[in-house]
């Protein structure tokens, strides 16, 4: 074979080496990059949740309910709540007592975090009296914990109609949002007491 093939081949193949060393290393630089850039984003959105969190607590604010934290991951709550079902992909119940009656707890989740915790009271009488009276001792003892809920609004009673609400107090404190309501449940009147994070 002529001296000057056998020069370019052994030119050609030690290119071909550095090319290929060359877009490894790009590559790795790039995934190096990206994973670097995700991590960044997830701290970022952990320290923003974190300073909520502080803001909360510094204002004497509620950071959950029912033994969940906002921004808690459904794998931490499984950890606390072994006993937790699945209603659907976002929600998790258990079966608990909230002042002293029978309630059903769910947690609802967004993108993986809590942000909403609701507690359906398991009522044997379902007569408006009934619920009044219950009512409005959970009134009292939401006050206590939370300071003066205010007075709730009645809507009048016309037909059975699915998440009417008859009595309904909403409280603000900060970012979070506390709701007592009697509403219609499954065809029947109930009482509720959920809490939410929302906006400032």
């Amino acid at each position: 074979m002529p001296e000057w093939i056998i020069f370019m081949l052994t030119h050609l193949k030690a290119n071909l080496k550095i090319t290929i060393l060359y877009v490894s290393s790009l590559s790795f630089f790039v995934f190096m990059l990206l994973g670097a850039s995700c991590a960044s984003v997830t701290n970022i959105e952990d320290k923003v949740h974190q300073d909520i969190l502080d803001e909360l607590r510094a204002n004497n604010n509620p950071i959950g309910m029912m033994g969940g934290t906002w921004y808690m991951s459904e794998q931490e709550l499984h950890s606390v709540f072994p006993e937790l079902y699945s209603l659907d992909i976002n929600i998790f119940q258990r079966d608990t007592a909230y002042y002293g009656q029978a309630a059903l707890a769910s947690y609802v989740f967004q993108n993986g975090l809590l942000l909403q915790v609701l507690i359906t009271f398991k009522n044997n009488d379902h007569s408006l009296g009934a619920l009044k009276n219950n009512y409005e001792r959970n009134q009292t003892f939401l006050s206590y914990d939370y300071g003066t809920m205010p007075q709730y609004k009645v809507s009048e009673f016309l037909s059975v109609q699915e998440s009417q609400e008859y009595f309904l107090s909403e409280k603000k404190m900060g970012r979070v949002v506390l709701v007592h309501r009697l509403v219609i449940l499954e065809g029947v009147l109930g009482e509720q007491i959920y809490m939410y994070l929302g906006q400032e």
